[in-house]
């Protein structure tokens, strides 16, 4: 036959049973066997600006060719012998002149429209230096003390809590003790 090693749980028994009440809480005093840190791993993204400097084009509007005189000189050419050829007479030589001048005027409008329509697009005529920045994230992984798991025993029962402070073996700890009737 088992011997009641503390004479209070007994007494509590009885008092509970004897009373008809069918729960009873107490606070006893406990003895700290073991505590130890309780650690929890954290992950936290620690942010930073990581900026570079990049080359911007510039696009310019100046022409790529001036005009040279080509048009004006072929098409007075042609315009002349056109000129030449339709004239008949006394008015070949006026003919010739005339479409000489017409043809130059035509041709140097020419030379003129074709120069402005491609010397303008897309041409790069620098670079400016322009400073970017993004966010990005670092990962750091730490452990932290979160707690203690204290092992301590009280009338006779042991049981483990986590407790936010660090206790030392022979401490003393409340312990709420909670007694059913059934």
């Amino acid at each position: 036959m088992n011997k009641v090693k503390y004479p209070l749980i007994g007494a509590l028994i009885v008092g509970c049973i004897s009373t008809g009440v069918n729960a009873e809480t107490y606070t006893v005093s406990g003895e700290v066997i073991n505590s130890t840190p309780k650690y929890t791993t954290i992950t936290d993204w620690i942010p930073r600006n990581v900026c570079n400097v990049v080359q911007i084009p510039i696009y310019g509007s100046q022409p790529q060719h001036s005009n040279s005189g080509m048009g004006a000189i072929v098409g007075g050419l042609a315009g002349g012998i056109l000129g030449n050829t339709i004239g008949r007479g006394s008015g070949r030589t006026a003919a010739t002149i005339g479409g000489a001048i017409l043809g130059g005027v035509v041709g140097n409008s020419v030379e003129s429209n074709t120069n402005r329509g491609s010397g303008t697009s897309g041409r790069i005529v620098g670079y400016r230096e322009e400073q970017r920045c993004r966010v990005e994230h670092d990962r750091k992984v730490s452990e932290r003390l979160t707690g203690y798991t204290v092992t301590y025993e009280a009338l006779g029962f042991k049981g483990t809590v986590i407790k936010p402070t660090s206790y030392r073996a022979g401490d003393k700890i409340n312990v709420r003790v909670t007694f059913n009737a059934r």
